[in-house]
């Protein structure tokens, strides 16, 4: 009778600790699936964080498509004379000052032309600020 009841409390306890383990993992699993749902949540966030943005986006797509183009060329062009050895400090400041000015002003049309706000696109929004354009 005493092994019985012995083998009862070692299968019991073990049942137990079968049933903590399942537990914690259970809870593991709910931890890990809210880690995803957050990461996915906010992977599908626009990167500005503003919906208003997005929605506020009026512009047609070949006026933002052009914008883009003549930035790229104007940052390409900074790219190369910041990399020319044989270009001046004054040159290359003057570069700088080129290629700040046609940025800000394709993203101010594009401000005119979208109703007063940059398109939802980060690109444009980063580049506002890093070339600050805000500034007269």
């Amino acid at each position: 009778m005493i092994v019985e009841t012995a083998a009862t409390f070692v299968a019991t306890i073990s049942a137990l600790s079968t049933i903590i383990r399942t537990v914690k993992a259970a809870g593991q699993l709910t931890r890990d699936a809210a880690t995803i749902s957050d990461t996915i949540a906010k992977t599908l966030e626009p990167q500005n964080n503003s919906v208003q943005a997005l929605v506020a986006t009026q512009i047609d797509q070949d006026y933002i498509e052009i914008a883009a183009e003549n930035i790229e060329r104007a940052r390409k062009r900074l790219k190369e004379a910041l990399r020319d050895p044989s270009l001046p400090q004054g040159a290359k400041d003057q570069e700088v000052e080129v290629a700040s000015y046609t940025i800000c002003s394709e993203l101010r049309r594009l401000k005119k032309l979208n109703g007063g706000n940059l398109p939802g696109d980060d690109r444009f929004h980063e580049l506002w600020a890093t070339h600050a354009c805000d500034t007269p």
